[in-house]
């Protein structure tokens, strides 16, 4: 409602939110008995293939199609609408979280950590492994606590009620033992299952869960260490994020 010259007048303003597009395989011909690999990419974790007659695996992003008559599939998936974390990658050092870990270069004893890029800098028993983003920037390297559910990281931020989050990190060992079992929590509650970490040091691996924000307007999201035995129980993350979920659609056909 805007008044002008005394006069009261309503102005209607029209948004339209377009998710990002995925990219499909293109609509293709084939003779019946024949099959075609279907591809789709751009989408964030899972894919979803309607029918699934026909197709070697509907849950996959590169099924292979060997459909008995000419067939419509409709690919489904999740698109990130923007990452909410502050200081994911590390760029900006030790800032941006909090841990319930003690900050020091000297990452000993157990339930430190420090944020730079050569783990075996700080800690000689620790292999000289990269950052995810770059391999020469910074990642959070910790010395793991025999506490299990001591928050490693976490953020306060804000959520849209009623909305589905990927919450996502990268881990790697830093020393062979007794690697980290991670797990994520967000107000207090452990959400998703719990998952292990290789115990090949600098073997990156990604992790993530899905949570719906409910009534929630804020949400204190954490990684937390479940594993209690200290020796080897050495890590290091990288590109944590924590994205708000669209679905995006797209329909390949296939003539037969």
């Amino acid at each position: 409602l805007q008044t002008i010259n005394g006069c009261d007048s309503i102005i209607t303003i029209n948004l339209t939110v377009v998710p990002p597009n995925i990219t499909i395989t293109p609509d293709t011909a084939i003779c019946l008995g024949s099959s075609v690999q279907l591809n789709a990419s751009g989408g964030l974790y899972t894919y979803s293939w309607t029918p699934a007659t026909g197709l070697s695996d509907s849950s996959i992003a590169n099924p292979v199609a060997t459909p008995q008559q000419t067939t419509s599939y409709v690919v489904t998936t999740q698109v990130a609408s923007g990452d909410l974390i502050t200081n994911g990658n590390f760029s900006s050092g030790n800032a941006g979280f909090s841990s319930g870990y003690t900050y020091t270069t000297n990452l000993y004893p157990e339930g430190t950590y420090y944020v730079g890029t050569n783990p075996n800098t700080y800690h000689s028993g620790f292999s000289a492994c990269t950052d995810h983003t770059t391999g020469n920037g910074n990642l959070m390297i910790v010395n793991g606590a025999g506490t299990p559910g001591l928050s490693v990281w976490c953020e306060s931020i804000n959520v849209v009620p009623n909305t589905n989050y990927a919450f996502g990190c990268w881990a790697e060992s830093v020393a062979s033992g007794s690697p980290a079992i991670l797990q994520f929590s967000i107000n207090g509650n452990l959400i998703g299952p719990s998952f292990n970490v290789s115990n090949t040091p600098c073997q990156w691996q990604q992790f993530y869960a899905i949570w719906n924000s409910g009534s929630n307007t804020t949400a204190n999201i954490c990684i937390v260490n479940q594993n209690t035995t200290t020796g080897g129980n050495d890590f290091a993350m990288d590109d944590i994020s924590f994205v708000g979920l669209c679905n995006s659609y797209d329909t390949v056909t296939i003539t037969v």
